[in-house]
Formats: structure tokens, C-alpha cells, sequence
């Protein structure tokens, strides 16, 4: 514990630097800080109760709960966009149900609390983000184009038709940071999950081979949330548009 204490100069220089550049970051970044602590000690005290345990069906409630919050924190980030956390939450429950269930059925990973919670979180970490950013740029691009596609859909075009170029746009600009950070793997810099193993002292390939696998992984969930986030949400912000003139 005494490495974590040392660990808190870090966030003493960041607290100093944002104090002396007059950023207003201090108080953010310490309520970070302690949530932060707080909520890894419970999280690693629970993982550690259930691989005592050993039972999948701890595991699966450990993941609902996840889902649910990210779906939650999600929604709250676009709360803009009509039932926002409804749509976050599908799209973050698929992504991750479908990607988790093909790594369990091809016996790509193994049934085991230790190998599926830590995963289910990169997933449901990631699936998170993308959510909220897939809606958000659909919002904006409906919201920065909303005489073009209403003459579009005057003039005969379906929902669909009309605002089908910005839905995709939407998805490629949520797409980018993970087809972005799977090209520079390795290059750039080195996954967490990989320099954690090759610190625990496993072979540097053994943690190449399980990253490569997450890394596709993680492209497949964001393709599948950012899809089905923008989907979901497309109608409902069409809808919305109309009645607020947008």
C-alpha cells in the first residue's frame, strides 16, 4: 500500500499544475482520486470474493450491474437525445452479450470468473464510450443538418433515406478511437492488459496472444454498439427534431 501513498505525487504535480495555470481542475480531479481508490478497493475486494467462490452465476449478476451502470453513465453523458440511456443500454447489453458469447462457444477464453470479468469490463468499458459518442455525433450532425434532411424528407425521402448519410457518419466517427488505437497497438504504446500480464510475470507471447484477442474483440463491440446506438436513437431524434424545430 505504501507504493500507492508514494503514487499520490502524481496527482499532487497535476493538482499544483492545474492550481498555477488557473484550469479550475483541483476539486475534479481529487473527487477522482478518492472515487478511484474507493471504488477499485470494492471492486478487487468483490472479484476476489467471487473467485473464492467460483460460481458464473455471481459472475453474470457482477456484469449485469456493470452493463447497467454504463449504460446509465453513458445515457447521463447525451441525455440531449431522447431515452439516451435506454438506447446506451441495449447497445452496450448486445455488444457484449454477442462478443463475450462468441469467445465462450469457440472456447477462445475460458469459462472462468477470472477470465471473463476482467474481460467483460474492457468490453462494457469500451462499449460505453463508444455509445455515448456514436449518439452524440448523430445528435450534432442531425441537429447541424436538419433543413437539409427535412426538405429531403418534404420532397419524398424516407426517415431512413433522408438521414441515413449521417447516421453512418455517426458510426465512423465513433469507430475511429478504436480502429485508431488497434492500429497503433504496439507502436505507439502497450495495452494495459498486456503490460499487467508481462508485469505479473507471464511470457511476453502468452500476453501478445490474449491482447491480440481483446483488441479484436473490442473492435467488434464498438462496431456493434455504435450501430446499434445509432439505430436506436436515430428515430427518436428525428422526432424530436420535428417537434422542436430544430
Amino acid at each position: 500500500m505504501i507504493e500507492v501513498l508514494y503514487s499520490l505525487l502524481l496527482i499532487l504535480f497535476a493538482i499544483l499544475l492545474s492550481y498555477f495555470e488557473k484550469l479550475g481542475l483541483e476539486q475534479d480531479i481529487l473527487i477522482a482520486t478518492i472515487r478511484a481508490f474507493f471504488q477499485l478497493m470494492a471492486i478487487g475486494l468483490a472479484i476476489h470474493l467471487i473467485f473464492e467462490i467460483d460460481d458464473m452465476r455471481m459472475v453474470i449478476i457482477m456484469i449485469g450491474v456493470m452493463v447497467a451502470i454504463a449504460g446509465y453513465t453513458s445515457g447521463r453523458r447525451v441525455a440531449y437525445v431522447p431515452n439516451s440511456m435506454a438506447y446506451a443500454l441495449l447497445a452496450i447489453f448486445l455488444s457484449t452479450s454477442i462478443t463475450l458469447g462468441i469467445m465462450l462457444v469457440f472456447e477462445i477464453i475460458e469459462l472462468s470468473p477470472r477470465y471473463v470479468i476482467p474481460i467483460s469490463g474492457m468490453v462494457i468499458g469500451n462499449s460505453m464510450t463508444v455509445a455515448s459518442l456514436s449518439m452524440e455525433c448523430l445528435y450534432n450532425e442531425i441537429k447541424s443538418n436538419w433543413s437539409v434532411l427535412e426538405g429531403a424528407i418534404s420532397l419524398g425521402a424516407s426517415n431512413k433515406q433522408a438521414s441515413m448519410i449521417y447516421l453512418k457518419n455517426s458510426i465512423r466517427v465513433a469507430m475511429i478511437p478504436s480502429i485508431d488505437t488497434t492500429k497503433t497497438v504496439g507502436l505507439v504504446f502497450l495495452p494495459g492488459g498486456m503490460a499487467g500480464m508481462i508485469l505479473g510475470g507471464a511470457a511476453p507471447i502468452d500476453a501478445v496472444k490474449l491482447q491480440i484477442i481483446i483488441m479484436y474483440m473490442l473492435i467488434a463491440a464498438a462496431m456493434i454498439t455504435s450501430m446499434v446506438a445509432g439505430y436506436t436513437s436515430c428515430r427518436a431524434l428525428l422526432l424530436s427534431s420535428r417537434q422542436h424545430d430544430l
